[in-house]
């Protein structure tokens, strides 16, 4: 990609052309996509080092759910008081006037600052569903446990079958299950691939799962096996898993409990969280990570 920005620069395109070129090239649907049917040779090819690699059950994608990603943050259930069964329990008592709560302005801050300074002692965590097209995700993993790696941060010595998919230009709350206002925040993780190593791959971006959350897809639109994901020694054949993942479809729907908003590291961010500790409830926006 820098070779070819350097060649427009180089042949003397204008500064709006050489933009523009640079943009469509990087566009998530172009950048590293197939743009035609895969040909019958790649087709063979890939059959014959699928085979080779015994990854075939690797092909097969569902939903993740919560108690299988690797969580920073979890939220705390909370514990019913026993009812009191005294001889005087039955009696109906005054109850306490609750005073209205002066509405306080959210507390601007980085990711990196929240994640520091209130994400330890957060119990209880929301996050502000509003109108628009928001990076709305779900992440998903291998149908079948024993399936081998087949994404660059997945191997043998240390499993991690997970990936990921959002929809370009972002998604509609509705499409999502959710209703406009505050939803609970089940879980807390980063992306799949920085599981491990922050730094590693290709990009960063931290995950607040919802409750309820669900994609409302149709059924075959995908199973989200995208080639940049993928293991380097199955690029040769990138353009006959495109074509076989679109005819896919994703397991799992009714068990799916993974999905919620997903903050990248060079993404606009207007997200705002309600947050509660042993001391009160305060808001907060995320402008950023960093």
């Amino acid at each position: 990609m820098i070779g070819t920005l350097l060649d427009d620069i180089v042949s003397g395109l204008s500064f709006d052309s050489v933009s523009r070129r640079f943009a469509e090239k990087m566009h998530p649907l172009q950048y590293q996509r197939p743009q035609a049917a895969p040909k019958a040779g790649n087709v063979a090819e890939a059959e014959k080092l699928v085979e080779k690699l015994g990854i075939q059950k690797s092909f097969n994608r569902r939903f993740a759910k919560l108690e299988e990603l690797n969580k920073i943050w979890t939220s705390k259930e909370k514990q019913e008081l026993p009812k009191n069964k005294g001889i005087f329990s039955h009696l109906i008592t005054k109850e306490k006037k609750v005073q209205s709560k002066m509405e306080i302005p959210a507390i601007t801050m980085t990711w990196r600052k929240f994640s520091e300074t209130v994400l330890p002692f957060a119990e209880d965590i929301e996050y502000l569903v509003k109108e628009g097209k928001y990076n709305f995700s779900a992440i998903l993993t291998a149908v079948h446990e024993d399936a081998p790696p087949i994404f660059q941060w997945d191997s043998e010595e240390k499993r991690n079958p997970f990936s990921w998919y959002v929809y370009v230009d972002g998604s509609d709350h509705s499409r999502w299950n959710l209703n406009i206002g505050y939803c609970k925040v089940t879980g807390i993780c980063m992306q799949p691939s920085m599981w491990y190593d922050e730094n590693s791959y290709h990009s960063k971006s931290v995950f607040f799962i919802l409750e309820g959350a669900k994609d409302k897809r149709n059924k075959n639109s995908g199973n989200s096996l995208f080639p940049e994901m993928l293991k380097s020694e199955l690029r040769q054949i990138r353009s006959t898993i495109e074509a076989y993942s679109k005819t896919q479809d994703i397991e799992g729907y009714d068990e799916a409990s993974a999905c919620g908003i997903k903050l990248e590291y060079n993404g606009k961010w207007d997200a705002v969280f309600r947050v509660t500790t042993n001391t009160g409830t305060a808001t907060y926006k995320l402008d950023r990570w960093d």
